[in-house]
């Protein structure tokens, strides 16, 4: 199976050039493959202009023939510059004193072939313009077949792929619930919840006595005082200390024992 399976039942001879180009390619004969291509495009002018193509006519003449027959729209614009891009590749393929492992070049040269045939189809059978939506499948010019099962390696790849998937979406689950828990977590105070934390409050507060109250209570004890050290002092009947008795004996003794000393000084002398 190739990428040019729609030329099979359209034309032969085109679907047989293709196929051989894409074979030397997946071998990697990657300038018989652009020579190929190259061949491709002439026959496809070829078969465009029909009758109206130059006996014997270079590639040149052809691809100018077609030119001056254009009416100038985008398609016929895209056609003519794949054929002379074809013809340049295929010509320094060929005409080549260097062999070169030009695979960049050569699955270019594959791709504008890709899209000339399908220019060539919708010129030719006015049902198929459905192909233009069509692009190169290089995995299918690759393998040569359509691609059926996942090798060992793209089946780990695609596994991981939807582990990982997996495992982000459940972190942002985890984070929105995280983020949600925060937000319950927090208590709200409703109006009965104020109403009670008050109460509560006020049934632990401490007594306190009003203002006037603690006033005339402090006035009364002010009074009580002073009546207490005013008996205190009545009933105080301690003398004072020079009245005392033993005071004034005392007086009188050192008194008589200073004098008798005086005198018996003044009988000695």
């Amino acid at each position: 199976m190739t990428n040019f399976d729609f030329l099979k039942d359209l034309d032969h001879d085109l679907y047989t050039i293709a196929g051989i180009a894409e074979k030397l390619y997946r071998d990697e004969y990657f300038e018989q493959c652009m020579g190929q291509t190259r061949r491709f495009a002439e026959n496809a002018v070829k078969k465009v202009l029909g009758r109206s193509a130059p006996y014997d006519a270079t590639f040149d003449e052809l691809i100018n023939t077609l030119k001056d027959r254009s009416t100038g729209n985008s398609i016929e614009k895209e056609f003519i510059d794949d054929l002379y891009f074809l013809k340049k590749a295929g010509n320094i393929s060929v005409h080549g004193a260097t062999v070169k492992k030009d695979a960049i070049t050569a699955l270019e040269c594959l791709r504008r072939m890709f899209e000339v045939a399908i220019n060539y189809a919708v010129h030719t059978d006015k049902t198929s313009a459905n192909l233009l939506k069509r692009n190169y499948d290089e995995e299918l010019l690759l393998l040569g077949r359509p691609k059926q099962e996942q090798s060992l390696k793209e089946k780990y790849i695609a596994a991981k792929e939807k582990f990982e998937k997996a495992e982000r979406k459940t972190k942002k689950v985890n984070d929105v619930n995280k983020g949600k828990k925060k937000i319950t977590d927090t208590p709200v105070k409703t109006p009965q919840t104020k109403k009670s934390k008050t109460k509560k409050n006020i049934n632990t507060a401490p007594v306190i006595t009003p203002l006037k109250t603690t006033q005339k209570t402090s006035a009364k004890q002010k009074s009580l005082n002073n009546r207490r050290k005013k008996t205190n002092h009545s009933h105080d009947t301690r003398l004072p200390l020079f009245l005392n008795p033993v005071v004034i004996a005392f007086s009188i003794l050192l008194g008589l024992i200073i004098i008798l000393t005086a005198a018996l000084g003044l009988k000695i002398q």
